[in-house]
């Protein structure tokens, strides 16, 4: 599965993004500073700001699911990621 992580340089963004590669996703990433992480045969790691609509829609490009682990603009990030899909969802969790 392709995943959009956005917000995925520290804490939950991080371990979400570890997670991932440990099941063998394919793992794009949105945020401000490079990821510190050893494995990144299946990561894309783009650097970018959430809230900039052209970064956004670059990360979420050929996504099956996006993940969104900020804890700040989130309305302004759904939407622009309702653009994306008819099917988009938000979940809080």
């Amino acid at each position: 599965m392709n995943i959009t992580i956005i917000g995925a340089s520290a804490g939950i963004g991080l371990e979400t993004v570890k997670r991932g590669l440990n099941k063998n996703h394919s793992i794009t990433t949105l945020s401000r500073s490079e990821i510190e992480i050893e494995e990144k045969k299946l990561l894309n790691m783009i650097l970018g700001d959430a809230t900039n609509k052209a970064d956004l829609l670059n990360s979420i490009q050929n996504a099956d699911a996006i993940i969104i682990t900020l804890g700040t603009g989130l309305p302004q990030i759904a939407l622009h990621c309702a653009i994306r899909s008819e099917q988009f969802h938000l979940i809080e969790l």
